[in-house]
């Protein structure tokens, strides 16, 4: 009973490393249209918009939007099927911590995207634990990255406005917390190798010894080598 439980949490086990990590990605690329990542408001928003009566837009790392107003219930709402629209550098700065947030969100995505699809790789293929622990150190590598993407908010941009968490950057907690429980699980315990040609530590299994079958002549002969021994053993006698 106790084996069996075992095995049951490490096929648990497995499965939340592999769905935390897919899932993270799917919030990395699917949730974020690269401009929806803070909410500006301030001065800033007539400046770059041109249109003085809007009272806020949301702001990616490469792109905005711009709201619309609902003139029946007087609304401002976001039109998800309008194309975000490129900043004008000549009114909007990309100083140190906006270049810095771009790049480390960009080895967030390559270093997760990668440890993602490595995690599932054992369906079909065997890994040893040196596989599994460069996976972890890569999933490591983009929690930390990830975080660092939250630099943004110290760009000049919003030292002169107020900018508030949309729904990219919530999208980004999430990811950078579904991969930190895929880091921890994968460094505190390796799945088992089960392999014939390898061991539960990821080596190769020595080969059995080799019997050595003789054939029927050679087993014949010994047979008669014996008589004979045995017959002049009793002329002795």
């Amino acid at each position: 009973m106790a084996s069996v439980s075992v095995d049951v949490f490490k096929y648990i086990l497995k499965f939340l490393v592999r769905y935390n990590a897919l899932n993270n990605l799917n919030a990395r690329c699917l949730s974020k249209d690269s401009c929806d990542y803070a909410r500006l408001t301030g001065p800033s928003v007539a400046e770059i918009t041109n249109n003085p009566n809007l009272p806020f837009i949301d702001v990616g790392l490469t792109r905005y939007r711009e709201p619309m107003l609902n003139e029946t219930s007087g609304v401002w709402y976001f039109d998800l099927n309008i194309e975000c629209e490129l900043y004008n550098t000549d009114v909007v700065n990309f100083d140190a911590a906006w270049n810095f947030s771009k790049v480390a969100s960009f080895i967030s995505l390559m270093l997760g995207g990668a440890a993602s699809m490595l995690t599932w790789f054992p369906s079909c293929y065997i890994f040893n634990r040196n596989v599994w622990r460069w996976a972890g150190y890569e999933l490591l590598l983009a929690t930390f990255f990830q975080s660092l993407t939250f630099v943004w908010f110290a760009n000049g941009l919003c030292k002169t406005n107020d900018c508030q968490m949309a729904y990219g950057a919530r999208a980004d907690i999430i990811a950078a917390s579904l991969w930190a429980i895929a880091t921890l699980s994968i460094l505190c315990k390796y799945p088992a190798v089960r392999s014939k040609h390898l061991d539960e530590s990821g080596n190769r299994r020595q080969p059995p010894p080799t019997e050595v079958e003789m054939s029927n002549q050679q087993q014949s002969e010994e047979r008669v080598t014996s008589d004979e021994r045995s017959v002049t053993a009793q002329e002795i006698i």
